[in-house]
Parts: structure tokens; C-alpha cells; sequence
């Protein structure tokens, strides 16, 4: 039985996970955005959170710039969230799951 839960609890967590992906990768118009080696799945969904939590914000003054900038910036890139900021050799833009957004 707890076998059962925890494969429920597991999907269930991957589809909100795919969501948080569909909503930022939206909101930020990116190419796409993907999980990289060595961060956890709870790592990937709490940075997803947190950009999104950033680029809704109504805040003014210099933090509606800063979400101006991000969403100028990021447009159209391929985005992978991983342990270091950086570019791949394939073209992809690395972010830190720990990216500082304040």
C-alpha cells in the first residue's frame, strides 16, 4: 500500500512539475526549460517557483525593471536549471537552482 502512495505522490508531483515548465517556459517566451544533472527534482520545481513567483510579482519601481530585463533577456533561449550559472556547448543557457531573484 505505501508502495501505491508514494508512486501517486511521485506523478503527482511530476505533473505539477510539467506545469510549472509550461507556465514559465510561457511567461518567459523561452525555447525551452530543462532539469540538469545533479538537481532534484524538489530543486528544479522550487527555482520554477520562485521565477515564476518573480516575473508575476506587481511590485514597482526597480523590481518591475528587473522583471522587464529577465523577460527581455531570456526570450527565445533554450534554459536549463542547474547547479552553476553558464553557457553548454549546445547553445543552452545555465541557471543556478539557487538563482538570487531579489
Amino acid at each position: 500500500m505505501d508502495l501505491v502512495r508514494r508512486c501517486a505522490q511521485r506523478k503527482k508531483s511530476m505533473l505539477e512539475t510539467e506545469e510549472l515548465v509550461a507556465a514559465v517556459t510561457d511567461l518567459l517566451d523561452l525555447r525551452s526549460l530543462t532539469r540538469g544533472i545533479g538537481v532534484t527534482e524538489a530543486e528544479f520545481a522550487s527555482t520554477l517557483r520562485a521565477i515564476q513567483e518573480f516575473a508575476e510579482s506587481d511590485v514597482g519601481g526597480e523590481m518591475a525593471t528587473k522583471r522587464q530585463r529577465l523577460k527581455r533577456s531570456m526570450r527565445g533561449l533554450p534554459v536549463v536549471v542547474g547547479k552553476y550559472l553558464g553557457l553548454s556547448d549546445s547553445g543552452h543557457v545555465i541557471i543556478p537552482a539557487n538563482l538570487p531573484l531579489d
